[in-house]
């Protein structure tokens, strides 16, 4: 494989890693949260929102 071509497959493999080591994070730190807390439970978009005059 070409130099250049292998530094971007590299790159882009080291960021998918990255998501995903971020992703399974923030899963396990809401899951930890979840257990003691059903509100912490909820994902964000379930919160109230202010309703607005449409």
């Amino acid at each position: 494989m070409a130099p250049d071509l292998r530094r971007k497959v590299d790159a882009a493999r080291a960021a998918r890693l990255a998501r995903e080591a971020e992703m399974k994070k923030q899963v396990e730190a809401q899951a930890a949260a979840g257990t003691g807390n059903p509100e912490a439970a909820k994902p964000i978009w379930a919160a109230d929102r202010p309703s607005g005059s449409k």
